[in-house]
């Protein structure tokens, strides 16, 4: 269940960066979890985000192997 804090934190990014919420509910899931990252495959809003740290283009990715 995603609290409420997580969608008023959604909410102002999606507003500061003028992108949808549902990119960014994803994106603050991922800011407040330990190694997570959000993986894009949305160039802009990468390029928007990309300040906020925790967001890798899907390209880029590269999954870490144990």
């Amino acid at each position: 269940m995603v609290d409420l804090a997580v969608y008023r934190r959604a909410a102002q990014i999606a507003a500061s960066l003028r992108e949808h919420v549902f990119d960014t509910l994803y994106h603050v899931v991922a800011l407040q979890q330990s190694n997570t990252v959000l993986v894009t495959a949305n160039e802009r809003y990468y390029c928007k985000a990309a300040g906020l740290g925790k967001v890798v283009r899907l390209q880029e990715f590269e999954l870490e192997r144990a």
